[in-house]
């Protein structure tokens, strides 16, 4: 059995894979970059296992819905764009000592426990009177909270 590798690893309540992270440095990376990051990871034999999938950058976090992703030839041709995207200085600032400014000087590593963090911290909250926030919106309208509230984080996290 061929597992692989993925950087952060969100499971429910009920140990079912919710959510994959992928964790990259790369600075000004647009959305049609990110959807042909995911196209490649799709047609190469590296699909995220998750039902839905997150591309976390220092500047930029992505978010798919992969249910009812159909692998079309407009998806072949480029990817399809992210459901949300939210200013990762904005929702990871808090998490670090130095501020925003900061996260575009982490490296991965940095940048994931920043992440799992965060994660961890949304997973393990009352979110109700929060739904304005836009690092809050994307967790409930995606249904990711419901799924996985309660959950856990698991970095570097082996998958079949």
């Amino acid at each position: 059995m061929i597992r692989r590798r993925v950087d952060l690893a969100v499971y429910g309540r009920d140990g079912l894979l919710r959510l994959e992270v992928e964790v990259k440095t790369r600075l000004g990376a647009s959305p049609e970059w990110a959807a042909r990051l995911l196209r490649n990871m799709i047609v190469h034999q590296a699909a995220p296992f998750a039902p839905r999938f997150m591309l976390v950058l220092p500047d930029k976090i992505y978010l798919w819905d992969l249910l009812g992703l159909e692998l079309d030839s407009d998806f072949l041709a480029g990817g399809v764009k992210p459901d949300y995207e939210l200013d990762a200085a904005r929702v990871l600032g808090p998490y670090l000592v130095g501020g925003p400014s900061s996260l575009h000087e982490l490296g991965e590593d940095g940048l994931e426990l920043a992440v799992a963090s965060w994660l961890t911290d949304l997973l393990n909250s009352d979110l109700s009177g929060k739904e304005d926030r836009p690092d809050v919106r994307w967790l409930l309208e995606s249904g990711l909270y419901e799924e996985a509230k309660g959950g856990s984080v698991a970095t570097e996290a082996l998958l079949p």
